[in-house]
């Protein structure tokens, strides 16, 4: 990008247009319309201010496509009828950028310019359009005066270090707008030196109704409403383990406090016997996966364990979250269940003896721990006559309360 300062005689013209096939060539060059000195983005080519049409620099070849248009300039009148003109409106509107015919202003996005001292330069009419401003009317004001007052910090950050970046990363900001609104806005930005100093050129979208469909309709104040209020727990786990922050769920439902957890290992909330289970699983999952589980989690009540149905997801590599979300819910009825369910499998329905596989397994555990197998055989009397005289319900109970004396 080069500045280039050329003046014309009063009532002259400067027309340009872009050479599509030097697009490493762009640059901001100041130009003459008028007998008042003003800027203009040029995309290759030269501005030749003493003639009327433009010679492009570079050969015409496949693709490249030249176009004389004349530079177009805003004016408005102020006190005293005075005329004033932004330079940086006039000849930026009227190049083409690629598309043989498509100049900046019929872009459908905002794309604005500004100063190394942070004034706006340069709007084109689709971000006069969307911000509701007339381009005089906020075209040479600094840029933070329509930053929302929260987002400051970040706009002054970014503007900061978008030179030493080949683009600039894509933030999010408020912006305010001639209708006394604020206007959510994404922006990416890249510096181009200058003769002067740089220029830095603006890409913004409108954000606003993007988060209409979210759960939060953009507003963090709901997000962290729902968190605090909903029954599930919620965890965000650093990658080193350490728990990060907690919602609301996790003091109601265990009881710890959420300034004492942070910082905390995860696993110390753990069962000791669910440790290693918990870790295998983790372990397993790889980057934007998940995995659930169930596990016993620590309360307040010193000795307390409270069954949990949890899912880990593995966000480390989200350029947001940066670790694991742990979602859970207390699992005491669906973990008795399941309980049952294995109980059954090994044991008499009726009596909570162990039956046939339950006997075969435990059996085998006894053998194979290598302290031997010994039965013991009883025959109950008149069983059977108790049993047809009193019922199958007496006979389970008069069996349970047999083995309960044998242990």
């Amino acid at each position: 990008m080069r500045l280039r300062r050329r003046r014309t005689a009063p009532n002259s013209r400067a027309t340009s247009g872009p050479d599509v096939t030097s697009s490493s060539d762009r640059g901001v060059t100041p130009s003459s319309h008028a007998g008042t000195t003003h800027r203009a983005i040029t995309v290759g080519g030269e501005v030749d201010t003493e003639r009327s049409n433009m010679r492009a620099s570079a050969p015409q070849g496949a693709g490249s496509t030249y176009r004389e248009q004349e530079p177009m300039t805003e004016e408005f009148t102020q006190g005293g009828g005075e005329a004033r003109r932004y330079p940086a409106v006039a000849d930026v509107s009227s190049l083409e950028v690629g598309v043989p015919g498509l100049t900046v202003d019929q872009l459908p996005d905002p794309v604005l310019a500004l100063g190394h001292d942070g004034t706006l330069v340069y709007a084109n009419d689709i971000a006069a359009r969307v911000l509701g401003w007339r381009v005089e009317d906020f075209v040479g004001r600094q840029v933070l005066d329509l930053v929302h007052p929260d987002d400051l910090n970040l706009a002054l950050s970014s503007m900061q270090t978008v030179g030493g970046k080949d683009v600039g990363d894509l933030i999010h900001i408020r912006v305010r707008t001639g209708r006394s609104t604020w206007m959510r806005l994404e922006l990416r930005g890249v510096q181009h030196p200058t003769e002067d100093g740089s220029v830095t050129i603006l890409i913004a979208r409108d954000t606003t109704d993007r988060h209409l469909l979210d759960l939060d309709q953009g507003e963090v104040s709901v997000l962290r409403s729902v968190l605090a209020t909903m029954q599930g727990m919620v965890v965000l786990v650093n990658p080193d383990g350490r728990v990060r922050s907690v919602n609301g769920a996790v003091t109601r439902l265990l009881g710890h406090d959420p300034e004492f957890v942070a910082g905390q290992p995860f696993v110390d909330y753990l069962h000791p016997d669910d440790v290693d289970l918990v870790l295998d699983m983790v372990s397993r999952i790889r980057p934007h996966e998940s995995d659930s589980l169930d596990a016993r989690f620590a309360t307040t009540e010193p000795g307390r364990y409270v069954t949990c149905e949890f899912t880990v997801n593995n966000m480390t590599d989200d350029p947001v979250l940066r670790g694991y979300v742990v979602s859970g819910q207390v699992a005491t009825a669906l973990a008795d269940a399941r309980n049952r369910v294995d109980f059954l499998a090994l044991h008499d329905s009726r009596t909570g003896l162990l039956n046939r596989d339950g006997f075969i397994r435990e059996a085998g555990d006894l053998i194979r721990a290598g302290g031997g197998l010994g039965l013991l055989l009883l025959y109950i009397v008149h069983f059977r006559s108790i049993y047809e005289l009193y019922g199958e319900r007496v006979g389970d109970q008069l069996l349970a309360t047999i083995a309960d004396s044998l242990d």
